[in-house]
């Protein structure tokens, strides 16, 4: 069995093996090129946080009995992101709240050009992509982790209307 469709039966990468992994367990549409593996935001979204926000908003989620699969991306300016169920309101309404902020959000609307790497994605230069929590529990509503976030940044509940 091979990582990519129409590809020869030669023995599967570490990155092939995660694609057709996230496939097989998660139901994701995730695919490798190289040494990199990603899949479009169509099963989930992502909110994309610096790993200090990342940390406050774990550990709120944590207090409230919300598990959250969360990727770092590492550097020395590491990020967090935090996968969700896609959200059913008006995904401007997400990318108007988070405009101007340290936040970003790959979001499922058509035509979206976002893409998520997953791990053990490795770009040149960088450490490989890793799980910050386990992909194996059932993703949360965006509308609880944006506010989270939002809460912890000290603004307004992004999912509410005229506030």
């Amino acid at each position: 069995m091979t990582g990519e469709p129409g590809r020869s039966d030669l023995p599967l990468t570490r990155w092939q093996a995660a694609a057709e992994d996230y496939r097989a367990r998660q139901g994701w549409s995730a695919f490798c090129v190289d040494t990199v593996v990603w899949a479009y935001p169509r099963q989930f979204e992502a909110l994309n946080v610096s790993r200090r926000l990342g940390h406050l908003v774990l550990a709120a989620l944590g207090r409230r009995a919300i598990a959250v699969p969360v990727i770092e991306i590492p550097g020395a300016s590491a990020r967090w992101v935090f996968l969700t169920r896609p959200y059913l309101g008006a995904a401007e309404r997400i990318v108007g709240v988070f405009a101007g902020q340290d936040v970003g959000y790959a979001h499922s609307l058509p035509g979206s050009p976002w893409v998520v790497r997953l791990p053990p994605t490795r770009q040149p230069d960088q450490a490989e992509l890793t799980w910050v929590t386990s992909p194996d529990v059932s993703l949360p509503r965006l509308s609880a982790v944006a506010r989270t976030i939002q809460q912890a940044l000290g603004g307004r509940d992004p999912t509410r209307r005229g506030r």
